[in-house]
């Protein structure tokens, strides 16, 4: 991995070693995207911006779990200037430049801890629809990736047609040719469409980042998305509504 991290102009450490931060050197007109809760501190001259959403998009983020990247920190002067991130969970931190390993690389909107500019990313809408909820991201470009997970972080590079089966609570990112479908192992369907405890079948070439630590499968399983319980209440009040209107004959 040191061989990515060399072909970046981008100067960073991580600190620590099992909850890591991250402190970022800006150049003049260098900019680091990420969510405020993810900033420690920054040097004093630095712009932290946040950038403009429409309402449309203000509004649906109430009612998903969509992941935002709206605040941007810039260094407009000449001098040399520093942010350190970590994301509130905190974790371990992973550097990677898309560029290098692959045209696109997909991963999971939770796990990312910032980005340089010149790193794309958009919707990855063509997931299987268990996927869909975790708000996945497909990412290109020249920047660099900051991913942050509970744990330690893996890479497996997969050969032609090579397949394995991998728990999806650890899946993290992977790379574009990579092809995703449910796999064999049973799983019930509260496991599935609730806790995301389920297995997919991943077949190469490509690489794929999986998180290997039993702490964060275990506190996945506790988060409900906001959207289910929204539904869940929705349903609920109308139910009480219909049995507290009289009958009328």
């Amino acid at each position: 991995m040191e061989e990515i991290l060399k072909k970046d102009q981008y100067n960073f450490s991580v600190l620590g070693d099992n909850d890591q931060s991250l402190q970022l050197i800006l150049l003049a007109n260098q900019s680091v995207y990420t969510q405020i809760q993810n900033i420690i501190y920054a040097s004093g001259k630095l712009s932290i911006r946040k950038l403009k959403q429409s309402c449309w998009n203000k509004f649906t983020q109430i009612f998903s779990s969509k992941t935002n990247f709206n605040h941007r920190l810039k260094n407009r002067n000449g001098a040399v200037e520093y942010v350190g991130l970590s994301k509130p969970t905190g974790g371990k931190i992973f550097a990677v430049n898309p560029a290098i390993i692959g045209d696109i690389l997909c991963a999971r909107s939770n796990t990312i801890l910032a980005f340089t500019s010149g790193v794309q990313i958009q919707e990855k809408s063509d997931l299987m629809v268990f996927l869909q909820k975790d708000n996945w991201k497909e990412i290109c470009g020249e920047g660099i990736l900051y991913i942050q997970t509970a744990g330690f972080l893996t890479e497996k590079r997969l050969g032609v047609d090579e397949e394995i089966s991998v728990a999806f609570n650890s899946l993290v990112a992977f790379s574009k040719d990579i092809k995703i479908t449910h796999s064999s192992t049973q799983t019930s369907f509260s496991n599935l469409y609730f806790y995301d405890w389920a297995f997919v079948k991943i077949k190469g070439p490509g690489v794929i980042y999986m998180e290997c630590t039993g702490w964060s499968r275990f506190e996945r399983v506790k988060q409900v998305k906001k959207l289910e319980i929204i539904y869940f209440l929705l349903i609920l009040m109308a139910g009480i509504i219909i049995l507290m209107t009289p009958y009328r004959k």
